[in-house]
C-alpha cells in the first residue's frame, strides 16, 4: 500500500504541474470521435490514461506526415508514435554522428522510413527489440535490419506476417482513419531477413553514441534492452512500459521476465539512468515506476501479492491504474 500511495501522489503532482500545457497536447492527439465504432471509443477512452504523458515532449511538425505523431525527447531522441491504432505502438529514432538507429519499425500501416528520413538524413539501420508484429511492420523498407541472434527472432522476422494472421492481432476496428492506401482488408507484414544480429553485452557505434545491448527475455524469448550511458536512457521494448505487461505469449517466461528485470534495475541504479523509454502507450518520467514495476513483479512470483482476476483464461495482477501483469 505505501507504494502505491506514492504512485498515486506522484501521479497527481505530475498532472498538476503539466496542466497548463495538456490541452494543447490533447488536442494534438485526438480524434474526431463522431467516426468512432463502440469499440474504438472503448480503446480511445483508455488512451486517455496514457495521453497526459506526452506533455513535457515537443511535437516535431512534420506537414506531409498522417500517421505518426513525433516528439523530441530528451536525450536527443525522437519518438515515432502510433497513436492511431489500439496498441499504441512507439518506435525511437536515435542518431549519432554517423548513423542512426531506429528502435523497431512498428506496424507497417504507414512508411515509417519516409517519417525517419524527415528527421534525419543519416543512414539509418533498424534494431528490433523482439520480433512480435507491432515492431516489424517496416522492416522491409530498410536495408540493414538487426535482431537478436536467437533462430526464434531470425525466422519470424525473415517470415514476417501473412494476413490471415494479422486479423488475429489486427481486428479491422484496431485502426482510426489509417492512410488512403491502407485497407486493413489485405493487411500483411511482408518479411525482412535480417542482414545483421546482436549479442548481449554487444556495443553498438553510431558515431561517438554507443548504444549497449541487453538480453531482457521474458515477454518473448528474444526480447533486448539498449542502454545509452551518457545520455542516461534505456530503451526497455515491451518488458516494461505503463500498461499492461504480457508473460503468457508463445515464447514468455514469467521466471526470466523477473530475473530480466532485476537486472536492468541494478543497471540503471549504477548508472545512474534518468529516462527509460517503453514501446507502448507513453512514457513516464523518471525511474520510480519501473522500480516499483520489478518490485512488484517478485511479490507475484513470489506469492506474496494473492489478488487477481481472470480475464481470457489469463491471470491478471494489478498493482495500479497503470501497471499489470498477465500471466497464464
Amino acid at each position: 500500500m505505501r507504494r502505491f500511495a506514492v504512485f498515486i501522489l506522484f501521479l497527481v503532482l505530475f498532472i498538476v504541474l503539466t496542466v497548463p500545457v495538456m490541452a494543447e497536447c490533447t488536442e494534438k492527439l485526438s480524434v474526431d470521435e463522431r467516426s468512432l465504432t463502440e469499440s474504438q471509443k472503448w480503446w480511445d477512452t483508455e488512451m486517455g490514461l496514457y495521453i497526459h504523458l506526452w506533455d513535457p515532449f515537443t511535437l516535431v511538425e512534420l506537414p506531409d506526415q498522417h500517421w505518426f505523431k513525433v516528439f523530441e525527447l530528451p536525450g536527443n531522441v525522437y519518438a515515432l508514435f502510433e497513436y492511431k491504432q489500439s496498441e499504441l505502438v512507439i518506435s525511437y529514432l536515435i542518431p549519432g554522428e554517423k548513423s542512426a538507429l531506429l528502435w523497431d519499425t512498428g506496424l507497417g500501416i504507414d512508411n515509417i522510413r519516409k517519417c525517419a528520413e524527415e528527421l534525419t538524413e543519416l543512414p539509418i539501420i533498424v534494431l528490433n527489440s523482439h520480433s512480435h508484429p507491432y515492431h516489424i511492420g517496416g522492416n522491409s523498407l530498410f536495408d540493414t535490419v538487426m535482431c537478436y541472434d536467437i533462430d526464434s527472432a531470425i525466422e519470424e522476422l525473415t517470415l514476417g506476417i501473412s494476413h490471415e494472421k494479422t486479423v488475429e492481432y489486427f481486428p479491422p476496428d484496431a485502426f482510426i482513419d489509417p492512410p488512403e492506401d491502407f485497407s486493413p482488408d489485405d493487411y500483411s507484414i511482408v518479411g525482412k531477413a535480417p542482414t545483421a544480429t546482436v549479442e548481449d553485452g554487444q556495443i553498438i557505434d553510431l558515431g561517438n553514441r554507443y548504444l549497449e545491448v541487453f538480453y531482457t527475455p521474458g515477454h518473448d524469448d528474444n526480447s533486448i534492452m539498449l542502454i545509452d550511458e551518457e545520455n542516461r536512457l534505456v530503451f526497455t521494448g515491451d518488458t516494461w512500459y505503463p500498461g499492461p505487461l504480457y508473460a503468457f505469449l508463445k515464447h514468455s517466461s514469467f521466471s526470466d521476465y523477473v530475473e530480466s528485470m532485476k537486472i536492468i534495475k541494478n543497471v540503471i541504479e549504477q548508472r545512474n539512468i534518468q529516462w527509460i523509454y517503453g514501446s507502448h502507450n507513453g512514457i513516464v518520467p523518471g525511474t520510480e515506476l519501473f522500480f516499483e514495476t520489478a518490485a512488484f513483479l517478485e511479490d507475484v512470483q513470489d506469492g506474496d501479492f494473492y489478488n487477481y482476476t481472470i480475464e481470457d483464461d489469463h491471470l491478471v495482477y494489478s498493482m495500479d491504474d497503470f501497471i499489470t501483469v498477465e500471466l497464464p
